[in-house]
Parts: structure tokens; sequence; C-alpha cells
């Protein structure tokens, strides 16, 4: 059986396995509700003949009369919670209607590369580093990420191939030059899915604080550190500093790992 060196890498273990159970925390609607689905950014009040309407595009949600202010103030309130479903019960003349919100959390896993060889503009990893690449890459399978983002050096790609590699299909690794671009991105391209970041000291840190969490301390020169930033549908993003170490043994059929 293959064991951690420490404590810690457990814990980022652990926490791969909870976001499966954060995903599962947020069931599909229940078959006897009747529900709509629309995305809340695109909520907008309009005015259509004599009455306010909160619309997304062609599809109207829900009619105000002649109360505007009613409806702008229904707008916020939906954006604020990230509403993202209309429910009724009885129609075409519900008794009741109501609002849910089924979008899942945007959970970023943010690394530094793994040990790099020497201080060259572009070196690959060391033994050492691709075993603790490769110690990630067990860590978080099953975690359910689907995107996986690297610098264009080599030692960030190398950091999250094993991962990348392992999924069936393979990810492709996507490249990224600032952390500005790539929390933008993320925010607006990954809603509700979970992604893996390898990068460099100094960005790293730049990027959970662009993705909305708290500050978080500098890396330095340690190559253990991991992030893991989650942005609910509603409310402030957060984010977990753990560290994570290499295993004490992995074998591979071609290079043995020995850290």
């Amino acid at each position: 059986m293959m064991a951690f060196r420490s404590p810690v890498a457990r814990g980022l273990a652990s926490l791969a396995g909870a976001a499966l159970l954060l995903a599962a925390a947020h069931p599909a609607l229940a078959q006897q509700e009747d529900c709509v689905a629309f995305d809340p950014r695109r909520i907008e009040v309009q005015r259509i003949g004599s009455r306010w309407k909160l619309v997304e595009q062609s599809h109207w949600i829900m009619d105000f009369a002649g109360r505007r202010t009613e409806a702008e103030q229904a707008q916020r309130v939906i954006r604020q919670y990230g509403y993202d479903h209309i429910c009724y019960i009885g129609r075409p003349n519900p008794s009741m209607t109501y609002f849910v919100s089924r979008a899942q959390p945007t959970t970023v896993v943010i690394v530094r590369h793994a040990e790099k060889l020497d201080e060259s503009a572009n070196p690959p990893l060391t033994e050492a580093g691709q075993c603790r690449a490769e110690t990630l890459s067990r860590m978080l399978a099953p975690s359910g990420i689907s995107a996986v983002f690297a610098t264009a050096l080599l030692r960030t790609r190398q950091t999250v191939t094993p991962y990348a590699q392992s999924r069936m299909p393979a990810l492709s690794i996507e490249t990224y030059d600032s952390a500005t671009t790539l929390a933008e991105r993320i925010r607006t391209g990954f809603r509700g899915r979970k992604v893996l970041v390898a990068s460099h000291s100094g960005m790293a840190e730049e990027l959970v604080a662009l993705l909305g969490a708290p500050p978080v301390p500098a890396i330095g020169n340690e190559f253990d550190n991991a992030y893991v930033v989650t942005l609910p549908a509603s409310g402030p993003a957060t984010v977990l500093h753990t560290k994570y170490e290499i295993w004490d043994k992995i074998v591979s059929a071609t290079t043995p790992c020995h850290p």
C-alpha cells in the first residue's frame, strides 16, 4: 500500500475526495418540482407594453405590472443569491412561486511548479520534481478536475502532465500568460467546474487574490504548497492553504521515483 510522508499530504488527498462530496451535495431537481432554468447573469428588467418584467433574452420570468422599482429589486436579489431556477406549484395559475439555486461552485486547485533542475531560463523538472508531479496526479485522481492550465514554461507543464494524461480521455493543458487573464477566464468560462493550475511563486498568490479569496502567505522557494479556492454561485470566495509531500514510493514502469 502506498503511504504519504506526512499528515498534511493526507489532508490534501481528503480534500480531493471532499470535492466530490461537495458536488453530490447539490442534487438534481426533484422530479415532482416544476422548475424552469435561467442564467441570473442575463436577467434584465424591461418594459414590455405598459408592464415591467424580468426577462432573459426573449423569455419573461416574472411580471411586475407597473412596479418598476420592485422588478429592479427582484433582479438584484436574484443576482445576489445566485438563483437560477424559478419553480411553480400548480400551473398555469400557480398557487406558489419560488426561486432556487442549483449552481455548482467553481473549485480551483493552484500549485507552484515542482522542483526544477536549475536556474536556466526554461529548465525541466528534477527527478524529485517528477515524483511530486506524480504524487499530485494520484492525489487528485478522485477530484473530478476537468480543466488544466499551465504557463508556457516546461516546469509548470511537466507538473500537471501526469494528471492530464491520466484522465480518460486525456486532458489538454491550456496555456495562460498572466494571473489576470486566467482569473477572468476561469470566472467566465469555467463556472461550476473544477480546475487545476500550475503556476509560479508570486503568480500563484496573485491568482488567489484575483479570484476574490482572502490573501495567502507567500510561497517563496517552496514546492509543496497548494491553494484550493472555492467560488460559490453567490457569496465570497474562500481558500484552503495546505501542503503536500512526495509519496514515500511511487513506482513507474519506466522510471522509479526515489525522492
